[in-house]
């Protein structure tokens, strides 16, 4: 057995939501190093979760609080929405998501739907996830990067998880004039395969459209402008 495969067998589950003890009492609730809006939750002399200091207030945690099976299992679900919370944002952090995309992140983690549909929430209401500025924005972005039809961006924003009408939509937008989108799409290929002959070079362009979703005759009419214009 490689060292690895040793590693990866004796490694620990990840652990996203504790047992925490339903008798007793919280001994303290202490500060998380590099972590100024957590603490931690002690009982006796062992910290058995750690969760947001919104959280904690909205529980009314406090030390010699005694403990219920109730609160236990709220501290527990609160301590799993803390690394939710935290992996979502990191997420975000990095580039726009969409929902979906929080959704099935969250998901391949193992958090419960019940956290995953708290952290979606909690997000919606900071303003931090919006479908519709999303698709709007990611739409416009791949439009930028290289001229489509509204067909192509839809069919990407729907990959990503955004509703069919609010896809549409921002796809539209984003899109523009089918015919001038292809024929700008078409002069960006023509600049390599002018060495072509000049059945390849149809040939080619016209795949090259029609992989962007662009319909036949767009892409007819486009083609014969761009060959139009390399004509002597």
């Amino acid at each position: 057995m490689s060292s690895f495969q040793q590693s990866a067998r004796s490694r620990k589950p990840r652990v996203i939501r504790p047992e925490v003890p339903d008798h007793g009492t919280i001994t303290a609730l202490r500060a998380v190093p590099r972590d100024q809006d957590s603490r931690g939750i002690i009982i006796g002399r062992k910290r058995v979760a750690m969760l947001l200091e919104s959280d904690i207030a909205d529980l009314g945690l406090r030390p010699e609080l005694e403990l219920t099976p109730e609160l236990a299992e709220a501290i527990a679900c609160n301590h799993e929405f803390r690394l939710a919370w935290r992996s979502a944002m990191l997420r975000l952090s990095r580039k726009a998501r969409s929902t979906r995309e929080i959704q099935d992140g969250l998901r391949r983690r193992r958090h419960h739907a019940n956290v995953i549909e708290r952290v979606i929430a909690r997000l919606e209401h900071a303003g931090l996830l919006n479908d519709e500025e999303y698709a709007t924005s990611a739409a416009a972005s791949l439009a930028r990067q290289r001229p489509a039809s509204t067909r192509y961006l839809e069919s990407k924003l729907r990959q990503r998880g955004i509703e069919p009408a609010t896809a549409a939509k921002a796809a539209k937008e984003a899109a523009g004039d089918p015919l001038e989108a292809a024929v700008k799409l078409a002069r960006q290929a023509m600049r390599s395969l002018r060495s072509c002959d000049p059945q390849t070079r149809h040939r080619r362009l016209w795949g090259r459209l029609a992989r962007r979703g662009f319909e036949a005759e767009v892409i007819n009419m486009a083609i014969r402008e761009v060959e139009g214009d390399s004509e002597p």
